[in-house]
C-alpha cells in the first residue's frame, strides 16, 4: 500500500513539472510548422503546447500563431526559426521573456510581461537586441543578416553594435548585410506589403515563393505615395494601425455571420475589441473618422462602444449598450441624443461592424442629428 502512495505521489509530481514547463500554446496554424525539443522534432498542431527553450520551425507557405502564458501574442511568419530562450511567468516570481529570430519574420503583441517588467523582455537577432516600452513590433531576419523592424504601437530600442537606437511607433529600422542602419518613418502601404510578403493569407506556389527580391520589395516601399493614415499630437505623426494588433487571419474582408449560440455561450467580463470609425457627414461635432473601442461583458450581456481619438478622450462619443441579443448589440448615445448597432462575424465572434448616429439636443430644444457612419472593430483575445 505504501509503495502505491509512492507510485501516485510521482506521478503528481510528475504532471505538476509538465504543466510548468508549459509556457504558450498554439492557437492558430496555417500550413505546417515543427516544434523542436531537445533532439526531437514535433509536428505542430493548434493546441500543442510549447515550453522553454523549444523551436519552432514555419515552411514557406506557413504562419502560425502563439499566445503565452502572460497573453504574449506572437505570429510565426513564413520561413522562420523561432526560440524560447527563457520564460517565466508566475506569481510572486520575477517574469521573463527572451525570444530569439534567428531568420524569418515575427509579429509581437506584448502581454502582462510587456505591462509589468518591459525590461525583462527581449528579441534578439543574429546580432542585435531588441527591447521594449510595452509595444506591438514587427521583427524581420533575411537570410544575409540584415534585418528590418517596425514598431506600430509604443515603442522599441534596438541595440546593434554597442549602439542603442530608439524607434518609435510609425518608424521602422533596418540594418543592412554591410551594417549600415537605416531609421524613418513608414505608411500604412508599407506595412500592408511586408504583411503580404512575410505573413501569407493565402497559399503560394513555389513559382510565387521565389518572384521577386528585397531590391524590388524596397522600390516598391519607397515608391509608395498614397495617403498616409496618422494623426497628430504634439507635433508628432503617429501612424493608426490598430488593425495590426488582431492577428489578420481573424479579420475577414467580407463579413459573415456568427453562430448565435457561440455568443450565447460566452461568459468572459471583459472582451476588448478595438478599431476605427468613419463618418459619411459630420458637421464638425465629431471627427469625420478616428478610433474605436469597445468592451464587452458576455456575462451580463452589455457593452459600450466609445468614438474619438485615443490621443485626445475629451473628443469621444460613448454608446451603452444594456443588452446582447444573439449576434447583435444596440445601444443608446451617453449624454447626448444618438444610436448604434453592431453585429458579431467571423466563425469566433473576434470582429464586430455596425454603424452609428451621433446627435445632440440644439439651444432651442431640437434634437439634431449631426454625424452618422460605421465603425469596425475586431480583438485578438481568445474568446472561446
Amino acid at each position: 500500500m505504501k509503495n502505491i502512495h509512492i507510485i501516485i505521489l510521482l506521478v503528481l509530481l510528475s504532471n505538476i513539472q509538465l504543466f510548468a514547463n508549459i509556457v504558450a500554446t498554439v492557437t492558430a496554424l496555417k500550413g505546417s510548422a515543427t516544434i523542436q525539443r531537445e533532439t526531437k522534432d514535433l509536428e505542430a498542431k493548434i493546441g500543442s503546447k510549447l515550453e522553454n527553450k523549444d523551436s519552432v520551425i514555419t515552411t514557406g507557405n506557413s504562419k502560425m500563431q502563439i499566445i503565452f502564458k502572460d497573453e504574449t501574442i506572437l505570429t510565426i511568419g513564413k520561413n522562420s526559426h523561432f526560440s524560447i530562450e527563457e520564460y517565466l511567468y508566475e506569481q510572486d516570481k520575477e517574469p521573463i521573456a527572451k525570444f530569439s529570430v534567428l531568420k524569418g519574420a515575427m509579429r509581437v503583441i506584448t502581454g502582462g510581461i510587456g505591462k509589468i517588467a518591459p525590461h525583462k523582455f527581449s528579441v534578439k537577432t543574429r546580432t542585435a537586441t531588441i527591447g521594449i516600452r510595452g509595444t506591438n513590433f514587427t521583427v524581420i531576419v533575411r537570410q544575409d543578416g540584415s534585418f528590418i523592424v517596425y514598431c506600430t504601437y509604443g515603442a522599441i530600442s534596438v541595440v546593434y553594435d554597442s549602439n542603442q537606437h530608439i524607434v518609435k511607433q510609425s518608424y521602422f529600422i533596418e540594418v543592412s548585410s554591410s551594417g549600415e542602419v537605416k531609421l524613418d518613418s513608414f505608411n500604412s502601404d508599407q506595412l500592408k506589403a511586408m504583411k503580404e510578403k512575410y505573413f501569407p493569407k493565402e497559399k503560394q506556389t513555389d513559382e510565387d515563393s521565389t518572384k521577386g527580391n528585397e531590391d524590388n520589395d524596397n522600390k516598391a516601399y519607397e515608391e509608395s505615395n498614397q495617403r498616409l493614415d496618422v494623426k497628430f499630437k504634439d507635433n508628432e505623426v503617429t501612424l493608426q494601425d490598430l488593425i495590426d494588433t488582431t492577428p489578420d487571419y481573424i479579420v475577414k474582408e467580407n463579413y459573415s455571420e456568427t453562430d448565435t449560440s457561440i455568443i450565447a455561450n460566452y461568459s468572459m467580463e471583459e472582451a476588448n475589441y478595438r478599431g476605427s470609425y468613419n463618418t459619411e457627414f459630420s458637421n464638425g461635432t465629431l471627427y469625420e473618422s478616428g478610433d474605436a473601442a469597445m468592451t464587452i461583458n458576455f456575462g451580463d450581456d452589455t457593452a459600450w462602444l466609445g468614438l474619438g481619438s485615443f490621443q485626445d478622450p475629451n473628443e469621444q462619443a460613448r454608446y451603452d449598450f444594456p443588452n446582447i441579443n444573439s449576434n447583435q448589440v444596440t445601444g443608446i448615445q451617453v449624454e447626448n441624443i444618438g444610436s448604434a448597432i453592431g453585429n458579431f462575424y467571423t466563425s469566433t465572434g473576434n470582429a464586430v461592424n455596425g454603424s452609428f448616429k451621433f446627435g445632440e439636443t440644439t439651444s432651442d430644444g431640437v434634437n439634431e442629428i449631426t454625424a452618422q457612419g460605421t465603425y469596425d472593430l475586431s480583438t485578438s483575445q481568445v474568446l472561446h
